[in-house]
């Protein structure tokens, strides 16, 4: 690839970006970024391309590609992405036909399909070693076939980077919207599962995804030859050690704790939520002083206590008004808790209120009447079949369920 290229530098010079902060990301617009545009046909000697034949001419269709690096996302390091006809990427380790729910990298989520003029209608990746490039070039919408091609990229860094560039946007993304319901989205999305068994006694089991972070970026801003650019920001996950954990974790934006019982730190919502449920790591996770190793036993205070006469009567008035202050103190505590969640709907106790309310009522957002349901192919272009819901124990096929959280960023 050409010195010149975007990808290889930090910031193009583009005095008109804007930029966004994020918890997990901040990011840079640019309404002139045709630089960031990775001209595949004139960078063949600096990148390997491959057009993926059965993608090309498909719909609702998505298929792996092993990354020729690992690539940090939300501090999860993910060494595979599946490629969607819709023009985004899912990087979840768990295939399901919801492709659409969470878990992406979407620099324009749409109703696409290859198949119309699927003479001219290319899915293709490339990669530099450094560099992993998807273009979804002249694909039309499958409701619109009249509003032209569409064509436009996403770059991921090896350092977590992550480049939506465009370069020919027919008509205003927002009028793409309708057909069969699909999901239109620009930006990104990370979730994680939780399963349970479908009633007592039973080995099946019902999956629900959950969404605990969104970028979601202006679709209005997706022009001919504008571009976003991700920063990735430093994760709880992504520290280590329990002294890293909760000293280093003041200058990020989360609220970092170390949970003993499976060496993490996180903030209780990342992938491995279930894990750190299970674990009772929302309980006993520390976010200050680490415990320490010791080889004498702290030292035990006998603390000697004379019995002293009280009056019934005054006795049972102290009591009382202890029991009404601790009550008082308690209602005022859940309140000023509930107030602070509802304010802050992408803090861990404005998503823990966003996870109960949903498993109270027992409903999703997820509307599964929508046709955005993808199939998924074992990667051999000749032999594309819908992949299996598989349970984490592998016992038998589980119900899934989708829940979206009302959190962007």
């Amino acid at each position: 690839m050409a010195e010149s290229h975007c990808v290889q530098v930090d910031v193009c010079h583009d005095a008109s970006h804007i930029q966004d902060d994020h918890n997990y990301y901040n990011s840079s617009y640019f309404p002139s970024g045709a630089d960031y545009y990775i001209d595949l046909e004139t960078e063949e000697p600096y990148f390997t391309t491959v057009t993926h034949g059965g993608l090309s001419s498909a719909h609702l269709k998505a298929a792996p590609v092993k990354l020729p690096f690992t690539f940090p996302f939300y501090g999860h390091n993910i060494t595979t992405a599946y490629i969607a006809t819709g023009g985004f990427l899912y990087v979840g380790s768990f295939v399901h036909e919801f492709l659409t729910v969470t878990q992406y990298i979407a620099p324009l989520m749409g109703n696409f399909d290859s198949s119309i003029n699927d003479t001219h209608s290319i899915i293709r990746y490339a990669n530099n070693g450094t560099a992993f490039t998807v273009e979804w070039k002249n694909n039309h919408i499958n409701h619109m076939e009249d509003a032209g091609g569409f064509t436009f990229q996403t770059t991921l860094m090896s350092d977590g980077r992550i480049i939506f560039a465009y370069k020919n946007i027919p008509i205003p993304v927002d009028n793409i919207r309708g057909g069969n319901g699909h999901s239109v989205t620009v930006g990104l999305s990370d979730g994680y599962y939780i399963d349970e068994p479908l009633y007592e006694g039973t080995t099946l089991y019902k999956r629900t995804i959950y969404t605990y972070h969104v970028v979601s970026m202006d679709t209005r801003k997706v022009k001919d030859n504008a571009a976003f650019v991700f920063y990735p920001l430093t994760t709880c996950n992504q520290l280590l050690t329990c002294d890293t954990c909760t000293h280093d974790a003041a200058t990020i934006n989360f609220d970092c704790s170390w949970c003993s019982h499976i060496d993490r730190c996180s903030s209780g919502f990342d992938r491995h939520r279930e894990e750190w449920i299970e674990n009772e790591c929302d309980l006993i996770a520390v976010y200050s002083d680490c415990p320490q190793s010791s080889s004498q036993a702290d030292p035990i205070q006998v603390v000697s206590i004379a019995p002293r006469k009280e009056s019934g009567d005054l006795l049972g008035i102290i009591i009382g008004l202890v029991v009404i202050t601790l009550v008082i103190v308690l209602l005022g505590s859940v309140t000023c808790w509930v107030a602070y969640a509802c304010r802050n709907p992408t803090s861990p106790s404005g998503l823990f209120i966003i996870e109960a309310q949903s498993f109270a009522k027992g409903k999703f957002s997820k509307d599964t009447s929508n046709e955005d349901r993808y199939i998924v192919s074992n990667g051999n272009e000749e032999s594309e079949t819908k992949t299996d819901v598989i349970s984490a124990n592998g016992h038998s096929t589980p119900v899934v369920n989708t829940t979206q959280s009302t959190s962007e960023a």
